[in-house]
C-alpha cells in the first residue's frame, strides 16, 4: 500500500513495478552471520542489509530463488564501503554440489571480524521476485584432517581449510554407497575448482599457497549418504 498524499500535493503513484523507484533499497536491516532470511527485490531496486562477522571466519554466502528468477547479484562491502566481492551466478560446476540454480550468486570467503554490508540486486536491473539467504561461518580444519560425516538429503559438508606451508595437497573424499564430488574454493571466494568424476571416490590434488581455502563435498545428485574425507599435504 501507498501513502496517503500530503494535503496540496499530487497523489503517489499505484504501488508496483510501473510506480516502482528505480533505486528503491528494501531494507533488509542487521543480522549475524549464521541466519537466514528473506528478501525481495524490486525492478531496477536492491536489498541491503548490515551482516556482522562475530569472529575471524570462512563464510558462506548463498542466494537462492526460485528457478534462478530473478537473476540476482551479490556486492559485500567492508564498513568503510569498499567492495570486498561482487558476483553474479554460481555456474553449472557448482550447482550439483551446493544446490540452487546456476543463476544464483554463492561464496565462500574469509572475513575479518565486524560489519559488512550485503547488497543483491539483479543482474542488468532486470526482474523482480523473492529470494532466501543462507550465511554461515564454517568449521575450520588443517592438513592430515580426516572426517566421517552422514549427510541428509540435498546436503553437503563444508569446511574452511588452513594451509600454513605452501605446496601440494590432496584432498581425497569416498561415499559409502554412492557418489561423491570436490569444490576448492580460494580465500576471497573469487575462483574455485571442481572435481566431479561420477564415481564413490574423488581425489582433488592442487599447488596451494599459504592462506585459507574452503572444502565442500558432496553426493552430485543430493542422495543421502555418509562420507570419508582426507587432506594430506607436506
Amino acid at each position: 500500500p501507498t501513502d496517503e498524499p500530503e494535503p496540496d500535493e499530487p497523489d503517489a503513484p499505484d504501488a508496483g513495478p510501473a510506480g516502482s523507484d528505480a533505486t528503491a533499497v528494501q531494507d533488509g536491516g542487521t543480522f549475524v552471520a549464521g541466519d537466514f532470511l528473506q528478501g525481495s527485490v524490486d525492478t531496477g531496486g536492491t536489498w541491503q542489509a548490515t551482516m556482522t562477522v562475530e569472529d575471524d571466519a570462512m563464510v558462506v554466502i548463498d542466494a537462492l530463488t526460485e528457478d534462478g528468477q530473478p537473476d540476482l547479484t551479490l556486492e559485500l562491502q567492508d564498513a568503510d564501503g569498499t567492495t570486498v566481492t561482487s558476483l553474479d551466478d554460481r555456474h553449472f560446476g557448482l550447482t550439483p554440489l551446493v544446490g540452487g540454480s546456476s543463476l544464483d550468486p554463492y561464496v565462500a570467503l574469509w572475513l575479518e571480524a565486524g560489519d559488512y554490508t550485503l547488497i543483491i540486486g539483479t543482474w542488468m536491473d532486470a526482474g523482480q521476485g523473492d529470494f532466501e539467504l543462507y550465511t554461515a561461518p564454517v568449521r575450520m580444519i588443517e592438513a592430515g584432517h580426516e572426517e566421517e560425516i552422514t549427510l541428509e538429503e540435498d546436503q553437503y559438508i563444508g569446511r574452511g581449510l588452513n594451509i600454513e606451508e605452501a605446496g601440494e595437497y590432496t584432498i581425497t573424499a569416498t561415499a559409502e554407497n554412492q557418489d561423491t564430488a570436490i569444490a576448492l574454493f580460494d580465500a576471497d571466494g573469487s575462483d574455485y575448482v571442481v572435481e566431479d568424476p561420477w564415481e564413490s571416490e574423488a581425489e582433488l590434488t592442487q599447488d596451494l599457497e599459504e592462506g585459507r581455502y574452503m572444502v565442500v563435498i558432496a553426493e552430485p545428485t543430493g542422495i543421502p549418504d555418509t562420507f570419508t574425507f582426507t587432506v594430506e599435504g607436506p
